[in-house]
């Protein structure tokens, strides 16, 4: 076997307005796997090493449909060996699934000599995404296959774009004492959003791709608001999902809260 040692960043997503649409990558947390092959062979082998408390069958980790779909499309017998070495948390805010997925498929993809584009990339790693939280959205796994800033346009077909990162640009990540399931969390979300709340949304999503775009932190700061429509829904429903499921804490486990600041002298 042919083996390759991957890092995949930690990420954060939705960046307040951008809901499913935006995420970005974290320096200095992340998953790191040992990763392997044997073409003409079959089968997929995950071992966990990180001393992290993970699924213990195959079909419940979100490495094998991710894995899987790239191997789908690849149409060749391949053995896959994934020993996962250091691990984010589970329910810790940051991109926990969206690593194991993006790192799993890009080891994979760089062993078989690259046949898939980092967009078919994140297409495979979603997968992954849809096993944990019920559906297949790429605003963590696009940056964690991508690196960077990144901008969903669309799903249907994926369309991603990745943005400029401003000199000086900071992002800090907070996690209070509490976890919160990505599938709980997305169960709480409203079905329907009140016009005024939607434009507000879109104002903030257009002033947030713009701040990047032009290297504004402080267009980005002012856009990364939630205009109405997630705190009505979902601020109050995961309090509640809180009180009726969340645990807290455990050594290791988090859910983040975060911010964007300017470092350059001068600015703030």
């Amino acid at each position: 076997m042919r083996y390759i040692k991957v890092f995949a960043p930690g990420t954060v997503a939705n960046l307040g307005c951008g809901f499913d649409v935006m995420g970005l990558t974290l320096d200095g947390v992340g998953d790191l796997l040992e990763v392997g092959i044997e073409e003409g062979a079959g089968g997929l082998v995950i071992r966990n090493r990180s001393g992290k408390e993970l699924p213990a069958k195959n079909e419940d980790n979100v490495i094998t449909p991710a894995v899987m779909a790239l191997l789908g499309a690849y149409e060749k017998p391949v053995r896959v060996e994934v020993t996962i070495l250091e691990k984010i948390a589970p329910g810790s805010g940051i991109g926990s699934s969206a690593a194991s997925s993006a790192a799993a498929v890009w080891g994979v993809n760089e062993l078989l000599g690259r046949p898939f584009s980092g967009e078919r990339l994140v297409e495979f790693a979603m997968m992954g995404e849809a096993l944990i939280g019920g559906t297949s959205h790429a605003d963590n796994v696009g940056p964690a296959v991508l690196g960077g800033v990144v901008l969903i346009r669309g799903y249907e077909p994926l369309d991603i774009v990745r943005l400029p990162v401003p000199e000086g640009f900071f992002y800090a990540v907070v996690h209070p004492d509490i976890v919160v399931s990505t599938k709980q969390a997305r169960e709480v979300l409203p079905r329907e959003v009140p016009l005024h709340d939607a434009v507000t949304q879109w104002g903030n999503v257009g002033g947030l791709v713009a701040g990047f775009a032009l290297g504004d932190v402080a267009l980005i700061g002012r856009s990364m608001h939630d205009g109405g429509a997630l705190p009505q829904g979902v601020h109050s429903g995961l309090r509640c999902a809180e009180g009726r499921g969340a645990r807290r804490r455990r050594p290791g486990d988090e859910h983040c809260r975060v911010g964007a600041f300017d470092l350059r002298p001068g600015r703030r």
